[in-house]
């Protein structure tokens, strides 16, 4: 995973820079600085690529209307319907659940184990597999391997 240290500091410059900038943005204001004046964050074309085989292969991309456009190339009329549910999902984690993982600082090993954070993870299903969630919902086996990199983010493994 790529980092950059500089002054004592260490910052992850994996998925969750790209994914949720607002984190750094957040430490940035908690400082009193402004981030735009340190780092240039540019929004990329395409997020990730997904390779089937050597010459089937899809460039995911950041855009929304080109994200239906792709997905629809795929599965007519699946847009509408991942949109609506996939965005009320993230947003009922991120909403119950930011503040309990992502916002909390875990020093010692019962800051993170207890019964509490055990149990949050629990309702999140932290140990089901994404395949198991996504299989659920989308029957076309391309969308399910496209969207398991972005649950990964959030809480599952594939």
């Amino acid at each position: 995973m790529n980092q950059i240290k500089q002054d004592g500091f260490t910052f992850d410059m994996g998925p969750t820079i790209v994914m949720m900038p607002e984190i750094y943005r957040d430490v940035f204001n908690y400082a009193q600085k402004n981030m735009n004046d340190y780092l240039e964050i540019k929004q990329l074309s395409h997020i990730y690529d997904v390779y089937f085989s050597e010459t089937d292969q899809i460039r995911v991309p950041t855009d929304l209307a080109q994200l239906r456009d792709m997905l629809e190339s795929i599965e007519p009329k699946l847009y509408a319907w991942f949109y609506v549910l996939f965005n009320r999902y993230i947003r009922k984690i991120r909403n119950s659940h930011e503040n309990i993982f992502l916002e909390r600082t875990f020093r010692k090993p019962t800051d993170f184990y207890n019964p509490f954070t055990i149990y949050q993870g629990m309702k999140l299903k932290t140990f089901d597999k994404a395949d198991n969630l996504i299989e659920k919902y989308v029957d076309n086996e391309k969308i399910q391997k496209i969207l398991a990199f972005q649950n990964i983010i959030y809480r599952y493994r594939p």
